[in-house]
């Protein structure tokens, strides 16, 4: 049902019960075989405190009128309706809310452990079924907080998990695991495709650049990690272990190999 169209659309749209119009306007769509057999409908709102989000719609084949009573129990019947469904609503709103990180709008630690012991459940049942877990954390990110405060990082880590996530599949899920560091899971992924795909992901953030102030950009640097199901762990924690360890080691390498980039040519020359 659109909202202002139809019956019930109307009804939503202006909060207000309606009855003893004609059923064929709510039926649009429906094969003139069905909604010829209707021939009366009554409709009333459910509400709740900043108006209708929804409606009860009753469809008779032998009632053409229906009666200010009738009117009154549909409205007390949506009454306490209201009440249950909001209820329910406001608690699926708040559940998910609980597993949502409010800056990248990705799910957040609990939800990766949430989503990521489901996919080990379904490859267990599909004995052949692979699985990667993709640790990244962005290098030196302390520096950019220290050095153009929190607000400027916040918005940089958004943009940077906005870059990861479009270099994902369709069926990844990505995770801001804590601060700067993102998980991904990837269902049915194998080493050399989770290898392939993050190499892509750390090519697409470090040749980004990001905006600290006009005319100021910067340049992140990712570090990454790669383990898979069930190879290097058939559990949540072995598989976040394994990829965290392997990130680490990135990043360690990442930085000697940065460290002697930067060194003056007559160390270089001495170390050789």
């Amino acid at each position: 049902m659109t909202i202002g169209e139809g019956i019930t659309g109307w009804v939503i749209a202006n909060a207000r019960s309606m009855c003893n119009a004609s059923p064929e306007l709510d039926l649009v769509g429906v094969p003139e075989g069905v909604g010829k057999n209707y021939r009366g409908v009554l409709v009333s709102p459910l509400l709740r405190e900043d108006g209708a989000f929804g409606a009860i719609s009753l469809y008779s084949k032998s009632r053409t009128s229906y009666t200010t009573e009738h009117v009154r129990l549909l409205e007390s019947v949506c009454q306490h309706a209201s009440s249950a469904l909001n209820n329910a609503l406001t608690f699926e709103k708040t559940k998910e809310s609980a597993l949502t990180d409010p800056l990248t709008e990705l799910p957040n630690a609990r939800g990766f452990y949430m989503m990521l012991e489901q996919r080990i459940a379904e490859c267990q049942r599909m004995t052949s079924e692979s699985l990667a877990v993709v640790s990244m954390d962005i290098d030196n990110f302390k520096g950019i907080n220290d050095q153009y405060g929190h607000a400027i990082g916040d918005r940089i880590l958004a943009s940077a998990a906005a870059v990861i996530r479009k270099e994902l599949r369709q069926m990844d899920i990505l995770t801001r695991y804590a601060g700067d560091e993102f998980v991904a899971i990837m269902p049915m992924a194998s080493t050399n495709m989770a290898a392939a795909i993050s190499e892509r992901i750390r090519n697409a953030v470090e040749e980004q650049r990001f905006s600290v102030r006009t005319g100021t950009l910067v340049q992140l640097g990712l570090s990454i990690g790669v383990a898979c199901y069930p190879d290097e762990g058939e559990t949540t924690e072995e598989l976040l272990t394994a990829a965290a360890r392997k990130m680490q080691s990135n990043k360690h390498l990442r930085k000697s190999v940065l460290t002697l980039a930067n060194t003056p040519i007559n160390t270089v020359d001495a170390l050789r």
